[in-house]
């Protein structure tokens, strides 16, 4: 028999062989006689039941559904479990209302964004994700500081050598308005949402202006995108480039040619030039850039996530097991269907604090979900090109053990290992330092859950799939020391790390603290690569 009870938070689920089991009541715990051999059954919307066996002692499984904002699924996920709003890249709070870069966007009504630097983009998009990926530093830093600030960024990034462009006040324009109007005057001054631009209308300010043509002149940074500007913006003294995003008179005014020349991204590729993207068909949906080479016209090159003609489709494989079916995917990002979260919307469960001990039998391993500012499979320093094939691996691994409810639980009490998806060889690529990233990522982990600090760290695992492993990480580290890392090299002697540093210069940062081992046999894991035919034609043609 079963015996059912729903609450606005809570639901217990309880079979036993017995004829006539007690009736479960709100709050209450399982009858006092449970027949051993009885079963608490867990299950939420649509899942296949999963079956705990218990003792004659035991209690009934608590379930707990946390609930976010009422707005949240408009964008997002509601993470249950924690109560957090899921929400794409680029956005935060209770219901992903909140934008972390909205100069990045291409244009008023686009949606996706993201912190690339290889192409020409706002100045003040640049400035946005500098404060996001780069904590504690400082984009006003001078050039000769430039090397420790970007030391202390999630991804190689210098200041002072990025190309964008600002936007100038008009002269004469003195108009003021209030805070919550600012972003619908000046989106009006740039153009319509569709992204086209009205050259009529004035930028309005909230202070003096200032010389358009002096070093002091003032910057537009409300209501602006990322679209390379037209000629005509320029030619009216609308628009400077620079090399370098500090605020101030000391970076280098260059020219429109210098700024929107853009080598080429692989070995045998072609070189390009950025273009406004009315210059393209349907503005590549604000889904990437528009590019001309020597030999092709403006054509669109998608970001990551996007391919197609006009950036139209959606590729196969930027969404984790392509949201199971139980969601849309959005630029890497699973939109699940009610009652689902999670990277690729498999989870449906959460349980209350405390209610069973580590499985007796099995491993169990349980997955973090991390929120997306924190880590993205996307390349931060590209934006629109597929990771090298030798270093996919850890791709594998996150779609073969999310679908692996063998060992994979939703339910973190019973877990004897952690899995942290840092996905780190997006912010630090093959041979830079993944350290500030990961001590970022870590710190929340410890900070959202209990589960690291039973142990600090020792049963939570990392992927390090970059060509120097786990080298740059201080064993005594208090944040990463202790947990266990995968990697592909198992480099272990300060020999090998002293002939890798020659050709490989990210990783002096590591060897030059004096760390002493990268690999620790009988504790970290090595894997071999992992070749994916599909990911090497989306590589090459994204290149």
């Amino acid at each position: 028999m079963i015996q059912t009870l729903d609450d606005s938070s809570v639901t217990y689920l309880w079979i036993s062989k017995q004829q006539q089991p007690q009736r479960l009541v709100s709050g209450a715990a399982a009858p006092a006689k449970v027949v051993a051999g009885d079963a608490l059954l867990k299950t939420t919307g649509y899942r296949e039941l999963d079956t705990d066996w218990v003792n004659s002692t035991a209690a009934a499984v608590k379930f707990t559904l946390k609930k976010c904002a009422p707005e949240c699924e408009v964008r997002g996920n509601c993470h249950a479990e924690e109560g957090r709003c899921e929400c794409p890249y680029g956005y935060t709070g209770p219901a992903c209302e909140v934008e972390l870069f909205p100069a990045c966007k291409m244009a008023a009504n686009a949606t996706e964004v993201h912190c690339g630097d290889r192409m020409p983009r706002s100045c003040e998009c640049l400035r946005q994700c500098w404060r996001q990926l780069c904590p504690g530093s400082s984009s006003s830093s001078s050039s000769s500081s430039s090397s420790s600030s970007s030391s202390m960024c999630e991804t190689p990034r210098d200041p002072s050598f990025v190309r964008c462009f600002e936007r100038l006040q008009p002269r004469g324009t003195s108009l003021r308005v209030t805070a919550a109007a600012a972003p619908v005057a000046a989106t009006a001054a740039h153009g319509a949402t569709d992204g086209s631009r009205n050259m009529g209308k004035p930028l309005t300010s909230t202070d003096p202006l200032a010389d358009h043509k002096s070093p002091a002149a003032k910057f537009v940074k409300t209501g602006v995108f990322s679209d390379i500007p037209e000629e005509a913006e320029e030619q009216q003294g609308l628009v400077r480039w620079y090399r370098g995003i500090k605020d101030d008179s000391r970076r280098d005014v260059i020219t429109r040619q210098q700024a929107t020349f853009v080598r080429a991204l692989a070995p045998g590729g072609a070189n390009m030039t950025a273009l406004p993207l009315s210059q393209c068909p349907n503005r590549c949906l604000n889904r990437g850039h528009c590019i001309k080479t020597y030999t092709v016209g403006p054509h669109c090159l998608c970001w990551q996530g996007y391919t197609g003609k006009i950036c139209e489709q959606v590729h196969r494989a930027s969404c984790v097991n392509q949201c199971l079916g139980r969601g849309i995917c959005k630029g890497g990002f699973c939109h699940c269907r009610k009652g689902f979260w999670g990277k690729d919307c498999s989870r449906s469960k959460a349980y209350a604090a405390h209610n069973t001990r580590r499985a007796a039998t099995g491993l169990k391993v349980y997955a973090y979900e991390l929120p997306t500012h924190l880590a993205l499979d996307m390349e931060h320093f590209v934006g629109f090109q597929g990771h090298p094939p030798p270093h996919i691996a850890y791709k594998q691994f996150i779609s073969a053990f999310l679908s692996d409810w063998t060992v994979r639980t939703e339910n973190p009490w019973e877990a004897h290992l952690f899995y942290v998806p840092a996905l780190s060889y997006a912010y630090s690529g093959s041979s830079g330092d993944p350290t500030v990233h990961l001590r970022r990522v870590m710190a929340w982990v410890a900070e959202a859950h209990p589960f690291f600090n039973r142990t600090g760290g020792r049963d939570h695992f990392l992927w390090l799939p970059g060509d120097g492993g786990a080298c740059q990480i201080d064993p005594a580290d208090p944040l990463l020391g202790a947990a266990i890392k995968v990697t592909h090299f198992g480099l272990q002697q300060q020999q090998q790390q002293q002939q890798l540093t020659s050709s490989q210069p990210g990783i002096q940062h590591g060897q030059g603290k004096g760390f002493s081992s990268c690999h620790r046999p009988g504790r970290d894991v090595v894997v071999a690569p992992y070749f994916d035919r599909h990911e090497v034609r989306y590589t090459a043609s994204n290149s």
